[in-house]
């Protein structure tokens, strides 16, 4: 987990056995997922401790403690070692709908000047048993109008400044009324808001008269030692006449029904019903052991954190519990942040070792067999092969493979490749085809060439359009100004047609065209395929290629270019091209598998055979000379984006692969 989530979410349990489920399931469904939760169990003597096991989220540390200390004390104690910029409230009986905390967190990064967030509650008793929603107070006046009644703001929906609650921390004197009391500390010298949509659920059991009493003893006791201390003795006159008129009518609503000096609770409309009844479905099991677990085996961190890290954390928050197998570089912090499990294996891609492989293979039937995933995913040839065999071991029920093109046995004409071609043709047979599977693939045409070749049963398929992209991160921009760039952005692999824009580049220079040709992106020493260093910087320094190396921020890359090229001699779906589109860009790409899926001819960009660096920069001075034209196929990228290729759409798609494996495994 990195050191700084952005938020730390606090939850101070005592004997919350019936209910600490739900509360922290309604967390891990976050769809910010940037925090880190600490439960602290105030010496419980139920099962508590039993029930919080069962949670393997790296996100959440739980600390038992061996002496009662109170709510107060624990909430103080979180503060101190809580890492986040933001702190959060959660009552281990209440349940957070979905965007709660990015609701919040996006209201305060945009109101620097409040210091606490609330926000508009649901009440609910029992089984999910809807009673109301309580009328909500947005802005700090309104909030503070009345202080000897008391301040609207439900403890349980606090978000506010981790340094705020650190400077004014609650009272421990002040136990049942820590909230109010802190409120009434700070509201001279504070800023106060609650956003006014339903985002939490809150639990209201039957109260009795006499824990009612005790609560309104407690906050007169507190408010008034406050209030003398502060010289405000006209206020704590009202305070105390104001909570003896409210213990009456505590008297009157318990004893003889009579609803008086209480805030009544408002109906719900049908949507926000409808959202209620589905997250307390969703939440309300008694036991973390029923959720469906998902295992991804990849070989290369960066590859998932790329194409399947956004499928994975929507995983997490539907409710799976979510293992990622690979091989740890630079990403573990990435991976781990989101709340998905990490382990670790050294699987190297050229390593053609059979007792390395072996052991590889050993490795991985141990972890199978250790997590006992409900569905494995395997992304790539390696993982596929190794992932399937180890998958029929340890008798896992539902495998999904995803080969995300054909790799290099498939695309290269090396002769390497086509000596492997046959071997991996007969294995995919071999392994693909179990009843409880799915091969997920990137474009129609590796479809159709698997089920034409044999290897795979057509029921047994489903077309994903590769990995989708972030519409609001790959926006489009103006075209800058200068010469246009045209870059290729990619692995620098010769079999993404580099060495063909390489001369279609030379080619142009050597006519005067004004233009700028630009490589982004290294090598992969894992591929067999990979461009040795030494030649792309000697193609830097003969002047007619820039090599900016890899670069991670893309969005900024495509904002400084005029056109995209990809001469790629086969692709799954290139995400490339997809984030060029989406940033409204024209592409100049290879009429091949994968990036035809993409463009379209002479509507958001043009194609051109393979291997062919003429025509390629043919292609090229075409849209080097006509701005319009590159203008027109932007805007047309941009459309293609937004209707086939968003990465929500991908999302939706892969979950509803899961779901349907899930439910017909027993059929099997």
């Amino acid at each position: 987990m990195p050191n700084k989530p952005i938020i730390t979410i606090g939850l101070p349990v005592f004997n919350g056995m019936k209910t600490l489920n739900a509360a922290v399931r309604s967390i891990i469904r976050q769809t910010f997922t940037e925090w880190e939760l600490i439960v602290l169990d105030d010496a419980s003597v139920d099962d508590s401790r039993i029930v919080l096991k069962d949670f393997s989220d790296p996100r959440i540390k739980v600390i038992s403690c061996e002496e009662n200390k109170g709510l107060a004390f624990r909430l103080n104690q979180i503060i101190e070692m809580a890492k986040g910029k933001y702190f959060a409230r959660m009552d281990q009986d209440d349940i957070s709908f979905p965007k709660r905390i990015e609701k919040q967190v996006q209201y305060m990064e945009e109101h620097p000047e409040i210091d606490l967030l609330g926000t508009g509650i649901l009440v609910y008793r029992g089984e999910g048993l809807i009673l109301g929603k309580l009328p909500v107070t947005e802005k700090h006046e309104e909030i503070c109008r009345y202080p000897w009644k008391g301040f609207y703001l439900p403890h349980p929906t606090w978000l506010g400044r981790t340094e705020w609650f650190r400077k004014h921390q609650y009272s421990t004197f002040a136990n049942g009324a820590e909230d109010q009391h802190l409120l009434f500390r700070t509201f001279s010298h504070s800023r106060f808001a609650c956003l006014p949509e339903v985002l939490l659920g809150y639990r209201e059991e039957q109260r009795t008269l006499r824990k009612m009493l005790a609560a309104r003893y407690v906050f007169l006791k507190s408010f008034f030692r406050a209030a003398l201390a502060c010289g405000w003795y006209t206020l704590a006159a009202r305070l105390a006449s104001s909570q003896a008129m409210k213990a009456i009518g505590d008297i009157l609503n318990i004893v003889f029904m009579i609803k008086a000096f209480r805030n009544p609770l408002l109906p719900l409309n049908e949507k926000l019903h409808g959202d209620w009844s589905k997250l307390w479905e969703e939440v309300s099991d008694h036991s973390t052991k029923g959720f469906p677990k998902i295992l991804y085996f990849v070989t290369e961190d960066w590859f998932f954190c790329s194409h399947f890290l956004d499928r994975a954390i929507a995983a997490r928050q539907k409710g799976y519990q979510v293992t990622v197998v690979t091989r740890v570089d630079a990403h573990s912090d990435r991976i781990t942040s989101h709340g998905l499990k990490l382990l670790p294996i050294n699987l190297l891609r050229l390593s053609v070792n059979p007792f390395r492989e072996l052991r590889a293979i050993w490795k991985l039937i141990r972890i199978y067999k250790s997590e006992q995933p409900d569905i494995v995913h395997h992304v790539a040839l390696k993982p596929i092969f190794y992932g399937s065999i180890a998958a029929r071991v340890a008798g896992i029920p539902v495998i999904v493979n995803a080969p995300v093109g054909m790799g290099y046995a498939f695309s290269s004409q090396h002769w390497k490749a086509k000596l492997l071609r046959p071997i991996v043709i007969l294995i995919y047979r071999f392994l693909l085809n179990p009843p409880n599977s799915r091969l997920i693939v990137e474009n129609p045409d590796d479809r159709r060439m698997l089920i034409d070749i044999h290897i795979v049963h057509p029921k047994r398929t489903t077309l994903i359009r590769g990995a989708g992209v972030d519409l609001r991160m790959f926006a489009p921009t103006q075209e800058p100004p200068g010469k246009p760039v045209i870059i290729l952005a990619s692995r620098m692999l010769w079999d993404k047609g580099v060495t063909e824009f390489v001369e279609a580049a030379w080619r142009l220079q050597t006519q005067g065209i004004p233009a700028r040709f630009v490589l982004v992106g290294d090598g992969d020493p894992g591929n067999p395929a990979a461009i040795p260093a030494t030649r792309l910087q000697a193609w830097q320094n003969s002047g007619f290629i820039e090599w900016w190396g890899r670069r991670n921020d893309m969005p900024r890359v495509f904002a400084q270019s005029h056109i995209v090229c990809l001469p790629s001699y086969r692709e799954g779906l290139p995400k490339v091209l997809i984030e060029a589109a989406a940033c409204g860009r024209p592409i100049v790409t290879t009429d091949v598998p994968g990036c035809r899926e993409i463009v379209q001819h002479g509507k958001n960009g043009l194609l051109v055979p393979a291997k062919d660096p003429m025509k390629l920069a043919n292609a090229l001075l075409k849209l080097i000379k006509d701005s319009a034209l590159r203008k027109l196929m932007g805007a047309k990228s941009r459309e293609l984006a937004l209707t086939e290729f968003s990465a929500e759409k991908v999302v939706r798609e892969t979950l509803d692969v899961y779901q349907e494996l899930s439910e017909c495994k027993h059929a099997f």
